[in-house]
């Protein structure tokens, strides 16, 4: 192939098969391997369920990547990490912030991300801050925002202000072999036989 030969020209060179003949031998291959297949069903039927089950399970492989391709610019494009809580994660007892240990905690790949992510937060990144991990830029502990709200936690019976708890149910032996199951929501009644 010369350097002044077209692309077109050099795919069309002799002993190259074009794509007309590349797609017969496919259609060939599929034709010779489905007649294989057939001969095999017809010799032993049980194997159509192996074969059915094979087929089966690459296709719906093939079908769930083509969807999970289709849909993937559909979907609106990840949120932006809370950069303060994550500050506050790394500090913890408000020491200074390395931008390495920030990007460890926001799971980014580059600093230059944390210091744009930092920069739409309105936090300030020093060139040199000193920490128990070393000394690099990151974020002094007198310029980190104020800490998340603390989350409040759910009540440990699950019961709301006003509200009765929810009894826990109980057994008693009936017998040699039966339980009774009572799930304390009734008073227990007790009756004399006279």
């Amino acid at each position: 192939m010369s350097a002044d030969e077209p692309p077109e020209q050099a795919a069309e060179e002799p002993g190259k098969p074009g794509p007309g003949a590349q797609r017969a031998a496919r259609i060939t291959l599929f034709v010779v391997g489905t007649l294989a297949v057939w001969g095999i069903v017809a010799a032993l039927p049980e194997i159509a369920y192996v074969i059915v089950g094979i087929l089966g399970c690459l296709g719906w492989q093939r079908i769930h990547a083509w969807w999970v391709h289709r849909h993937e610019d559909d979907e609106p494009a990840g949120a932006a990490p809370d950069v303060a809580a994550a500050l506050w994660a790394v500090a913890g007892t408000g020491r200074s912030v390395l931008l390495t240990e920030l990007r460890d905690e926001l799971g980014v790949g580059d600093a230059k991300v944390v210091r744009a992510l930092l920069g739409e937060a309105g936090v300030p990144v020093r060139s040199g801050v000193r920490t128990v991990a070393g000394n690099g830029p990151g974020v002094h502990r007198d310029d980190l925002p104020a800490p998340p709200p603390p989350r409040l936690a759910s009540p440990e019976s699950g019961v709301g202000a006003g509200q009765e708890p929810t009894p826990t149910p109980t057994t008693e032996a009936l017998g040699l072999a039966g339980v009774v199951v009572k799930d304390g929501s009734e008073t227990s009644r007790r009756y004399r036989i006279r």
